[in-house]
């Protein structure tokens, strides 16, 4: 900074001090800072409308969520378990287990699959895990 209130880059110290944190720009940050707004609906998903179907868009989040909740391995492990114990899955999961064309599975891997999706879809609340289908 040289005698006449500038900093090296030539900025006046004023702007620098004026200038909020650069944490103010983290995702998290900008998370809790539009959450009200975002509560009222102020602000849509896709603010220019969207081809994909509502059904589309829930497994869109699910996939995603479970690819997220697979990061860490006991929990993967946990699930994984989970779906090959599991002897039935909810009637209200086969509309979106029928757009991924796992609605009958024919390899182990498909019926794991099928599985799995179906409990990420209960635990994100998009179904209920109450009604059993064979």
């Amino acid at each position: 900074m040289d005698g006449g209130g500038r900093t090296a880059s030539g900025t006046a110290v004023e702007d620098v001090r004026q200038r909020p944190p650069v944490e103010v720009s983290f995702p998290e940050s900008l998370d809790r800072a539009i959450a009200p707004y975002k509560a009222e609906e102020l602000f849509q998903e896709f603010p220019f409308g969207t081809d994909f179907t509502t059904q589309e868009i829930i497994l869109a989040k699910t996939l995603k969520g479970l690819k997220h909740h697979f990061s860490n391995k006991r929990v993967m492990l946990s699930d994984i378990l989970h779906a090959v114990f599991r002897r039935r899955v909810s009637d209200a999961a086969y509309p979106y287990l029928e757009r991924l064309k796992l609605d009958k599975p024919a390899t182990f891997k498909e019926k794991l699959t099928q599985r799995l999706v179906a409990n990420a879809l209960a635990r994100d609340g998009y179904i209920d895990q109450t009604l059993q289908k064979e």
